[in-house]
């Protein structure tokens, strides 16, 4: 009857209410949401973001938080839709404010920066002054000006040049190298027939932002069909030392788990093949690689750095 249903309706209610304490707290245990992709890039969107240097790190650091905390996620599949819905204004409706009007993440340091700190203390200070000017002043005795003689004029000397200091020489910071740079550098320095590359880490040395992600698909797509790497091998050598791929070709393929892609390219040019390092800045260099994913990789995706024969 109608008793049942607003019974019903008031411990729905109840629920929801509990829900969002729970999330707004900080007792919750939602980590990355791995269950729900949509909020990846809505958190790529929003002005947290804005603490990193670059896109690159910030979106490395959040994949690497919403791996690192599936096993311990809180899940609710309420929550699903709601991201559904937030993703949907923000991509569709180019909404400028999808994490909602909120105080942005950095104002305060901002705030810092500009020397406001003290404008509370200030206010205080003049809000005391004000007070004090208020009351009745007391009657001042007159005050007896004494004669001020002048000193006489001396011209000022010229001030000397000041010497140039010396210019402090700053130490360049160190560049991060990317897990394949680090392995091909290991196979070189002990002449190796063969290195693995930490695929773990490989993962998080370059992340593709979400505009990169809309700009290379389309393109990945098409340039790894069978007909197009058979196009590409019989035209341009694709896999050769003329037209090696490029690792971030191969990077995104594995990162985005696209493995039929990945298998028409094994099937094309082989499992051994050229690619060329445009991940690690100023390196740019060729190295024959060996893609593999068998029962030896544990049906991993893993790439192999061998010694050019």
């Amino acid at each position: 009857g109608r008793g049942k249903i607003a019974d019903y309706l008031e411990k729905v209610c109840e629920q929801d209410l509990n829900l969002i304490q729970m999330a707004c707290s900080e007792e919750d245990k939602l980590y990355g949401v791995s269950n729900a992709p949509e909020l990846y890039p809505l958190l790529l969107r929003s002005n947290a973001i804005r603490v990193f240097e670059s896109p690159e790190l910030a979106a490395g650091c959040l994949r690497r938080f919403i791996d690192s905390g599936k096993k311990y996620e809180w899940k609710k599949p309420q929550l699903a839709p709601i991201y559904s819905v937030l993703y949907s204004q923000a991509v569709f409706a180019d909404a400028k404010f999808e994490r909602g009007r909120l105080f942005p993440v950095g104002a305060l340091r901002e705030f810092r920066e500009k020397g406001l700190t003290k404008i509370f203390e200030e206010f205080e200070k003049e809000a005391k002054e004000t007070k004090v000017s208020m009351q009745k002043p007391k009657r001042l005795e007159p005050i007896a000006f004494e004669k001020i003689e002048l000193p006489k004029y001396v011209r000022p000397k010229k001030p000397k040049k000041k010497e140039k200091k010396e210019e402090i020489k700053r130490e360049k910071p160190t560049v991060r190298k990317s897990s394949f740079l680090v392995a091909s550098e290991f196979r070189d320095q002990y002449d190796l027939s063969d290195v693995s590359v930490d695929m773990n880490k490989f993962k998080y040395d370059y992340v593709f932002t979400t505009d990169q992600q809309e700009k290379y698909n389309p393109v990945v797509q098409k340039m790894s069909t069978l007909n197009s790497l058979k196009k590409m091998k019989k035209e341009d050598k694709v896999g050769t030392q003329k037209a090696p791929f490029p690792l971030r070709f191969l990077k995104y393929m594995i990162d985005r788990e696209m493995h039929q892609n990945l298998f028409n390219v094994i099937q094309v040019v082989g499992e051994r093949f050229f690619v060329r390092n445009d991940i690690d800045k100023g390196v740019n260099k060729l190295e024959l690689i060996e893609l593999k994913n068998d029962v030896t990789t544990q049906y991993q995706w893993q790439i192999i750095i061998l010694e050019e024969s």
